[in-house]
């Protein structure tokens, strides 16, 4: 038999070149899979950093609202942008009734913020905190009205009635099957924004009615049945910045001066009668707005009225108020209640007529009626749950 030697190396090198080729090609394709993961990370990423810069805008909006509307109480946030021109709509319903529609991007100074798909940004805003067609009181307390749910219908959110978004931005994310009418988004300009349901997935149909002032619930799950991503702000988050500003805690303090001042220029015998209903103070409220006071401080006690408190014992100085250390004598006593402690709810008409939901301590335990208090006459935003006093001597 004859041997070629040539031919046999030959095909080892045939052999050795297809093994490199398969080497190359699954080096190439883990290669690609890895690029394809990283591309696939980042676009998840991109719609949460737009989405938490649209969130950080509007939390900066509410708590300069009053800076730029004079005379106005801090927290309101601005209308959906509903024609497609980035500005928030001069009006987007009637008071306490809820407004969908895109992100008023340059009413908040911001770019034209799209999702890793390239879609405009959809903004929800609940009806007690719209800046047009205002409801008289907006504070800490304030719910929300809307439920963040995911598709198994689980709360994404605390259960709390204080926990529920007053407002929330939307990612839609690229269309799924029924969403093919939606108009194609442009580069420099949002497409027509058209029905709601074309980006939105499980839209809750009471986003028709014009006098639904109700919750309302947001769908969110995964990329197949509903890709929607969002973020959210409740009361707690709006006034978490609006407390550490020094005119809201002056605010406070010149209420409370401005009453006890009030209740300090009448006769013992004159004083009001704590009322049986509002934690004591309605008459007091009803007697002091009487003497027309400037619009700023008529708002201030509007949208506070309900964390006053106010009990009165006759001609009698039968309160003890401790002051920041120092004790006194009083015929009436007047509290501010801060926010909520752990344990307290001011979600129902009940509760917010129950002083112990709003007092901390002693004063829980002793309020209406005479004996021991204390209290504070500075707001203290790090500690805002203190109850701040004044005596009526």
């Amino acid at each position: 038999m004859t041997h070629h030697p040539i031919a046999n190396d030959r095909r080892q090198e045939g052999n050795v070149i297809a093994i490199l080729l398969v080497l190359m090609t699954v080096l190439m394709l883990g290669a690609l899979t890895d690029q394809l993961v990283t591309i696939a990370r980042p676009r998840h990423q991109t719609t949460e950093e737009v989405l938490a810069q649209a969130r950080e805008a509007l939390l900066g909006f509410a708590a300069t609202y009053r800076d730029t509307h004079a005379e106005q109480s801090f927290g309101y946030l601005p209308c959906p942008n509903l024609d497609n021109d980035g500005i928030s709509s001069l009006s987007c319903g009637l008071a306490q009734v809820s407004a969908l529609g895109r992100l008023p991007w340059k009413s908040l100074d911001l770019p034209n913020y799209r999702d890793s798909t390239g879609e405009c940004l959809w903004y929800a805003i609940g009806g007690r905190a719209k800046g047009s067609h205002k409801t008289s009181q907006l504070n800490w307390d304030t719910q929300g009205q809307f439920l963040v749910q995911d598709i198994a219908g689980k709360l994404q959110h605390e259960t709390s009635p204080h926990a529920l978004p007053l407002a929330i931005v939307i990612a839609p994310g690229r269309p799924l099957p029924g969403q093919e009418s939606r108009h194609t988004q442009r580069s420099d300009q949002c497409a027509d924004i058209g029905a709601p349901d074309e980006h939105l997935e499980n839209v809750d149909n009471r986003w028709s009615s014009t006098t639904h002032t109700g919750n309302i619930v947001i769908t969110i799950g995964d990329d197949t049945k509903a890709n929607d991503r969002v973020v959210w702000l409740n009361a707690s988050d709006i006034f978490e910045r609006i407390k550490r500003r020094k005119d809201f805690g002056a605010d406070i303090e010149t209420m409370m001066d401005d009453l006890a001042t009030y209740l300090s220029k009448l006769a013992p015998n004159q004083l009001p009668m704590p009322t049986k209903t509002q934690k004591g103070v309605a008459l007091l409220i009803e007697n002091y707005l009487a003497t027309n006071p400037v619009i700023a401080k008529k708002n201030v006690i509007h949208h506070w009225r309900d964390n006053l408190l106010y009990a009165a014992n006759g001609d009698s100085k039968a309160f003890v108020l401790e002051l920041d250390g120092r004790v006194q004598t009083c015929r009436a006593v007047l509290f501010f209640a801060g926010e909520r402690t752990p344990l307290q709810r001011r979600s129902t008409a009940e509760e917010r007529e129950d002083w112990r939901m709003y007092l901390e301590g002693v004063n829980a335990k002793t309020f209406p009626n005479p004996g021991k208090y204390t209290g504070t006459r500075s707001f203290r935003p790090n500690n805002s749950s203190t109850d701040i006093a004044r005596c009526i001597g």
